[in-house]
């Protein structure tokens, strides 16, 4: 009987860590928001202009995906509100974000 005790501990245990990693987890998805202060870069890619911002505390790039023309400046330095991404671009960057907000840092 004791076998049996541990087994079903045991399988007690995984199902509370597959329960709290899940739940963990679920945060991480294309709804979680992140927030940053990043500078905003560009470089050439067949032909196009592809746009990323940089993280300035961790120096993470971040593809831009934004309709708004006065962020897509070279240089601009702002605090960004966004949400991941998987939409295609021609760029294809690892990590794509969508711009909730913005403001430029003077």
């Amino acid at each position: 009987m004791l076998k049996n005790e541990k087994l079903f501990a045991m399988k007690k245990n995984i199902i509370c860590l597959i329960l709290l990693l899940s739940s963990t987890l679920s945060g991480c998805g294309n709804n979680a928001s992140i927030e940053f202060t990043g500078e905003v870069k560009s470089y050439q890619h067949l032909g196009m202009k592809c746009w990323f911002i940089v993280d300035l505390k961790t120096g993470f790039f971040y593809e831009l995906i934004t309709t708004d023309g006065f962020l897509l400046n070279e240089g601009r330095k702002v605090q960004v509100k966004a949400k991941y991404t998987k939409r295609e671009t021609i760029c294809n960057m690892k990590d794509r974000i969508e711009v909730i907000s913005y403001k430029v840092n003077r």
